[in-house]
């Protein structure tokens, strides 16, 4: 009876992921480009996702113990603590690098949008590794968000235990982000994706 007021709700979160997205990522790189450390970009960043993922996963456990007591606090201690952090990032200063301070002009979404499909067009090998980008972390949103839940449920498992699932879940994640470094140093993701494989 709820459905429309959960819709409403994911349409909330898809906009705020929105405009979330990216922006942590910029902010990182520019903070690590003033302190003189971006070769360091991809083994730092893999540790900052691994260590939200991390925190993540433990509030996923929380969370299934508060819902087993009342199914409205893991809401409400969520809601607590992203007012918190909404305070903490708004202490935040963007970087001042020499891109940000040439008062270049920032591009449209529609530009952009445009941009990447005459790239798709004018390049072919570009496109499966595009679109899978686009496709493997709305599937893992879909069976992290919409399946898992009612599956673990009908399988008998307590509320209190599908945070255990998740967390282990974000764990084998995390264990993705920290060895994403070396995968990339050995150059084998460039090799399959835009080379494909080699030939003797």
């Amino acid at each position: 009876p709820t459905m429309p007021l959960i819709m409403l709700a994911y349409v909330g979160l898809a906009v705020g992921t929105t405009f979330l997205s990216g922006a942590e990522d910029a902010f990182f790189f520019e903070s690590l480009q003033i302190s003189g450390r971006t070769g360091e970009y991809t083994r730092l960043v893999g540790r900052v996702s691994a260590t939200m993922l991390g925190a993540t996963a433990l509030g996923s456990v929380a969370s299934g113990l508060l819902a087993s007591l009342e199914l409205i606090l893991p809401f409400l201690v969520a809601g607590l603590s992203l007012l918190i952090m909404l305070g903490i990032a708004l202490t935040f200063k963007e970087p001042q690098t020499e891109e940000t301070s040439s008062g270049q002009v920032r591009q449209g979404y529609g530009e952009i949008l445009r941009q990447s499909l005459t790239l798709m067009r004018a390049r072919p090998a570009l496109r499966y590794p595009m679109i899978y980008l686009a496709l493997v972390p709305l599937v893992a949103v879909m069976m992290e968000t919409f399946f898992l839940q009612p599956q673990a449920v009908s399988l008998g498992v307590p509320v209190a235990g599908v945070g255990v699932i998740v967390m282990a879940m974000q764990i084998t994640n995390m264990a993705g982000l920290i060895l994403s470094d070396g995968v990339t140093r050995a150059h084998v993701a460039e090799r399959r994706l835009f080379h494909g494989p080699t030939r003797s």
